[in-house]
């Protein structure tokens, strides 16, 4: 994603209206849609084991990031408890991003991987495109999380539900207070 096109959450993040970039989808039912993703960088090791070549994924990091150019919001229903709902997603995927980085490393940890190639330029670049792939889990880490935002956002019946929503506000600004530390 070009870095134009995302706003990464830090804990001074506060989204506003003006990241919701696309036009409104008319045929859900959703008043606002925050398009919310995680971004991944790993290291690729290389080890040697007697004739055998083989790599590592280590050091997973993922990064929450709104993908602004996909995220929406009718106009017409733009206010500030649909804003603080939206926020929420946005908070809960920060929050959930821990454990989400836990079990994606979870699945290459002691996983190691052939290395192709018949020379150092292309085992490298083997070695980056089967990391690639071998990252498909990430797929299955968004599904968690759209399962996860799709509760919050049932929990909570898109914002109208006070205090719900309050509740996971309180989470949600501890969190930022503990990760600003």
């Amino acid at each position: 994603m070009a870095p134009d096109n995302i706003t990464e959450w830090t804990p001074s993040t506060r989204l506003e209206w003006s990241h919701f970039e696309a036009d409104a989808h008319p045929g859900t039912y959703q008043d606002a849609l925050a398009v919310i993703r995680y971004d991944c960088n790993w290291v690729v090791e290389s080890h040697k084991s007697g004739e055998s070549l083989f790599f590592t994924i280590q050091n997973i990091r993922l990064t929450t990031n709104l993908v602004r150019n996909l995220s929406w919001v009718r106009r017409g229903m733009a206010d500030d408890a649909l804003l603080a709902h939206v926020r929420g997603c946005f908070d809960l995927a920060e929050h959930l991003r821990p454990d989400m980085e836990e079990n994606l490393a979870a699945e290459f940890a002691h996983k190691r991987y052939p290395v192709r190639g018949s020379n150092e330029e292309e085992r490298r670049q083997y070695s980056l495109q089967d990391s690639r792939t071998a990252l498909g889990y990430l797929n299955d880490i968004h599904q968690m999380l759209s399962s996860e935002i799709a509760r919050y956002e049932s929990e909570t019946e898109y914002g109208r539900n006070t205090k719900v929503q309050n509740k996971y506000n309180r989470i949600f600004e501890e969190m930022r207070r503990a990760r600003s530390a």
